[in-house]
């Protein structure tokens, strides 16, 4: 997958009102998972912009924390448009990304039986993340909101007793997704197929049993990440250089990506950004 970035966005005040934060998993584990994730709020967002996580082609379970509720489980499924998530001050997620073709590995489900969900994790998959809300959701309790170390460890130890001998994935997908992302998005169907040793045929039928998702559709998920990617390490201040750059036609072209993809114009979402204290995130 593409490079981990550690970055704060320039002009970006002291407090912000989020944190995001990343770290990969064991590499024992990085077969399966593409890492794991940390969300906490100061504040709600201003009603005028609701938060907005943009797709990112992938399944993830997470223990959400509220103030003055017991955690739960939630799942977000693969997707190739973004959600508004309502955020209150005092919530924290602590998660787990999976690689886009691991979720039937990992959590015992078809993909595409979670395509577009977000909300509490479905009954079908209760048996495979039986103890990570206990687990997590005490690292959560116990260290606020600062510090997500504690959360990614959590997780990690939970991870590796819960899923010990996992079935490797199919590789003529994992070939086709590597592919996808190496080249930020920029593949087409006859290229992916040829990296992945297999036909335009057979990759169509392939990918979205692994993955939920269409081969196009992930490769608009990687270009548009990619493009958040250069914005968020600050390479490029002007959204027509990152259009450039990214694989997109012209300016017009972004725009009507970002729109169709996220629900709002780039700079819309560059504001967004800017209201993010990240830290180690991977396109």
């Amino acid at each position: 997958m593409p490079r981990a970035t550690s970055a704060h966005l320039e002009g970006v005040p002291p407090a912000t009102p989020f944190r995001y934060a990343e770290r990969p998993p064991s590499p024992r584990l990085g077969e399966w998972i593409l890492s794991y994730w940390h969300f906490s709020a100061e504040q709600a967002p201003p009603p005028d912009e609701p938060y907005t996580v943009p797709p990112d082609g992938c399944t993830s379970v997470a223990v959400l924390r509220l103030p003055s509720l017991p955690p739960m489980v939630i799942c977000v499924g693969p997707r190739a448009t973004s959600f508004r998530p309502g955020i209150v001050p005092g919530m924290q997620l602590a998660g787990i990304r999976l690689w886009p073709d691991a979720t039937l590995a990992l959590l015992g489900v078809p993909p595409g039986s979670l395509r577009d969900r977000q909300g509490p994790a479905p009954a079908a998959i209760a048996a495979r993340i039986e103890g990570l809300v206990q687990v997590v959701g005490e690292a959560l309790a116990a260290n606020g909101v600062a510090d997500p170390d504690p959360a990614f460890d959590a997780l990690e130890r939970w991870t590796g007793g819960a899923f010990p001998a996992p079935t490797p994935p199919e590789p003529r997908v994992r070939r086709a997704v590597r592919a996808i992302a190496a080249a930020r998005g920029e593949i087409s169907l006859a290229a992916a197929a040829e990296a992945a040793h297999a036909s335009p045929r057979q990759l169509q039928r392939l990918f979205p049993a692994a993955t939920g998702l269409t081969v196009s559709e992930y490769a608009r998920i990687r270009r548009l990440r990619e493009a958040l990617a250069m914005r968020l390490e600050g390479r490029h201040a002007h959204w027509s250089r990152i259009a450039a750059e990214g694989g997109f036609t012209d300016h017009a072209h972004l725009t009507r990506e970002f729109l169709a993809l996220t629900g709002a114009p780039p700079t819309a979402v560059a504001r967004q950004l800017r209201r993010i204290d990240h830290r180690d995130v991977t396109p």
